[in-house]
């Protein structure tokens, strides 16, 4: 088990949190009950920062046949979408909901060549994927297309570590992160064969979605 780097400036926070109450506490002579208090809170965030940011070590078997899940969390929806960029055509959107309990770390559902998503240039028949999210399409040497999408919101600050620049990227390979409560979009050709099921919990890495 790691701590993922999107969680040092949340621990950071929690330090210094403890450092700043406590100093008052102990300069105003505050009871003991108090310091107490100060202690059992600070002890609290400090284990659910290290819990929100944990990121397990998976080691996966390389099939690029099947398509992995790329993030822990519950199948929310499967739908017919629409998805521009290498020509409009019809896809299959795999909706997966990502709660504050799982873990953060979204990673390649197949190896292949990287490109980033332009974001107004991503347009589906639901429009979250042009306003909210950010998007990153893999293409496998075999032709065959996934695109991930995530959205967080406002606090969420869903991030992709590629460059921008076409880069390979290898199944199971640490893509990004969000921070908070999000969705990730899995974007699919219709000759992928589904494997998954809404309500479904899956994990990153483990879980495969469908077959190419």
């Amino acid at each position: 088990m790691r701590f993922h780097k999107e969680g040092y400036t949340s621990l950071a926070l929690v330090v210094l949190f403890f450092f700043l109450v406590s100093a008052f506490a102990h300069y105003y002579d505050a009871s003991a009950f108090v310091k107490g208090l100060i202690y059992c809170v600070s002890g609290l965030l400090l284990l659910f920062v290290l819990f929100f940011f944990r990121s397990p070590v998976r080691t996966i078997k390389l099939d690029n046949s099947q398509v992995f899940s790329p993030v822990d969390g519950t199948i929310s929806g499967i739908e017919e979408t629409n998805q521009t960029g290498a020509g409009e055509e019809k896809r299959v959107k795999l909706s997966i909901s990502v709660s504050p309990l799982n873990v953060r770390s979204t990673k390649a559902p197949i190896s292949g060549r990287g490109v980033l998503v332009d974001s107004k240039q991503a347009a589906s028949s639901n429009a979250a994927i042009a306003h909210e999210g950010n998007g990153l399409t893999i293409k496998s040497k075999d032709g065959a297309e996934v695109t991930l999408v995530q959205h967080g919101g406002v606090l969420a600050g869903p991030v992709f570590y590629v460059n921008p620049d076409k880069q390979d990227v290898q199944q199971g390979q640490e893509l990004g992160s969000i921070k908070f409560g999000c969705r990730v979009d899995l974007i699919l050709p219709t000759s992928a064969v589904l494997m998954a099921k809404k309500g479904e919990q899956v994990i990153s890495g483990k879980s495969v979605l469908a077959k190419i």
